[in-house]
């Protein structure tokens, strides 16, 4: 993600994921001002200021779901709830439409995820490590219908695979998913982490 929009993001998260249009310009200003090597650029505005390029960072980050608009205010949104990334082919359509294509039924469950705001700051394995041990006892356990819901699938299905654009199994949370669903009574399959 390009620096601007990751200051656009820790800005709303600072206001409590939400802010009124004119603020955040207003304080994109001040954090300008503030910077040796400005990210964003103004101009006078009948309000105070304004940038075109923050107002075109915000305009591709409503596209991917990271913001919305919502009356005269920015709203950071919690985009594990929603399948959409900026890596080519891996958003919910595409992934989709291409399993669909190759004769793989795709289900999408938003709710197995891991809020963004608990994934920030994950910069060594002890820091996921962390993460999932709050997945594990905070998260899944709240969850346990979906897991059993996944099994189901599996019985009906004879196989599933559990999908993320995390490549390392140690820095995703389908391993402690994959792992609480062999845990119920009635699991009876192998589990492979591809």
């Amino acid at each position: 993600m390009y620096y601007r929009r990751k200051i656009l993001l820790a800005l709303l998260e600072a206001f409590d994921d939400r802010l009124e249009k004119i603020s955040l310009q207003k304080l994109l200003m001040l954090l300008s001002k503030l910077q040796q090597k400005p990210d964003f650029h103004f101009v006078p505005y009948k309000y105070g200021c304004f940038s075109f390029q923050a107002n075109t960072d915000l305009a591709t980050m409503i596209k991917y779901n990271q913001v919305a608009m919502e009356g005269n205010c920015w709203v950071k949104m919690d985009n594990e709830k929603y399948l959409l990334s900026m890596k080519y082919g891996f958003s919910k359509s595409q992934l989709q439409k291409a399993c669909v294509g190759v004769g793989i039924k795709y289900v999408h469950i938003p709710d197995l995820g891991i809020d963004s705001n608990k994934r920030q700051e994950l910069n060594s394995q002890a820091d996921y490590d962390k993460l999932f041990a709050s997945y594990r006892s905070d998260i899944l356990p709240q969850t346990m219908d979906l897991p059993k819901k996944l099994l189901s699938l599996l019985i009906e299905e004879k196989r599933i695979a559990l999908t993320c654009f995390e490549a390392n199994i140690c820095q995703c949370h389908r391993k402690h998913l994959a792992d609480a669903i062999v845990k119920l009574p009635e699991f009876r399959y192998e589990l492979k982490h591809i």
